[in-house]
């Protein structure tokens, strides 16, 4: 084989070469006869040609290179959409959350109450009882603080709640005797 073999091998009595591990390319192989005396038949040339492994083409390397971007984009996409969905949870989440503290506030701020304590403070002023609709005043604009400041936190203590309470029953007391009056 030109290019490969220094000296011409004899091929033996089955008539077989073997080149192994040849790299990709085009080869001449050089054939003639010699019979017992010595004498040489023609040259024959024979072209062989090596293709690479389909691993090692350009086409493969090009789908290879592709199917790694399709990929990598692929991954990409999901992970963004994940972040948004996850955005788009926590934003209406957080508009869930406001919503019920609201209502929670007008539960605690019932319009129903605030009418009637408006309205004792009123029969206070026009009975001519200006302590009367000071104090329960006072006290009505203290309730409104402390659930105000309440609707503010996160968790409220047990003597916050009760000072709560409190300010509410005595309301509702007074409430309760102005109407009586």
């Amino acid at each position: 084989m030109v290019g490969i073999d220094k000296l011409p091998q004899k091929m033996g009595i089955n008539y077989l070469l073997s080149y192994s591990g040849l790299a990709p390319g085009r080869y001449i192989l050089k054939i003639w006869v010699e019979n017992s005396n010595l004498i040489k038949s023609d040259i024959t040339e024979i072209v062989l040609v090596v293709r690479s492994p389909f691993y090692k083409t350009w086409w493969f390397l090009l789908g290879a290179i592709l199917l790694v971007g399709a990929t990598v984009y692929y991954i990409y996409n999901q992970r963004v959409k994940s972040v948004k969905k996850a955005a788009q949870l926590r934003a209406e989440y957080s508009q869930k959350l406001a919503e019920t503290e609201m209502k929670a506030l007008r539960a605690q701020m019932n319009p129903h109450f605030m009418f009637n304590a408006m309205n004792s403070i009123q029969k206070y002023i026009l009975k001519n009882e200006p302590t009367l609709a000071s104090m329960y005043l006072t006290k009505f604009s203290r309730l409104i603080r402390v659930i105000l400041e309440q609707s503010q936190k996160k968790s409220v203590s047990i003597s916050e709640e009760l000072e709560l309470l409190e300010l509410y029953t005595d309301l509702e007391k007074c409430a309760l005797t102005a109407n009586l009056k």
